[in-house]
């Protein structure tokens, strides 16, 4: 029997044979790449945050379950359509800690040049050379020592 003598069978027009579904958000995913958005973006570092600061559970989960934990809170706030997995969750962190973290420290920078505090003449802007800062806060000489090195 020839390839000529097989018989078609046409699988749009069968009702018996359905497509295997796992789950209905699955179903709603679509084949195309969905680009990250800054709302996205934002829900990721909330789930993020949520679970890093959790107070009964704390961040001493195993990694795969901390993941899936974000992964889940993530997924409950977004639509079905732009859901995620857990390997993009974590990627998308990855590639965003950098930009989010020389952001970080150039608003340290900008705070600390800008802060001021009230003496007696009036408003006084606080020097950066750590010698002669007053010590009025641990968390001011942690900055101030962080800046230099960051100038290096």
């Amino acid at each position: 029997m020839g390839l000529q003598d097989q018989e078609t069978i046409d699988v749009v027009d069968d009702d018996t044979i359905q497509p295997a579904r796992s789950n209905a958000r699955a179903d709603a995913r679509t084949d195309r790449r969905l680009n990250w958005s800054n709302e996205e973006d934002i829900r990721l570092v909330s789930a993020w945050l949520h679970n890093s600061i959790d107070p009964v559970e704390g961040n001493d989960k195993k990694s795969d379950q901390y993941w899936y934990d974000v992964t889940s809170t993530y997924n409950s706030t977004t639509k079905c359509d732009r859901v995620r997995y857990r390997n993009q969750l974590k990627l998308r962190c990855e590639r965003i800690k950098k930009p989010v973290t020389e952001f970080n420290g150039c608003y340290a920078r900008i705070i600390l040049h800008n802060m001021i505090i009230e003496n007696e003449n009036g408003l006084e802007p606080i020097p950066l050379d750590l010698n002669e800062t007053p010590s009025t806060s641990t968390v001011q000489e942690a900055t101030i020592s962080l800046i230099q090195k960051w100038k290096k």
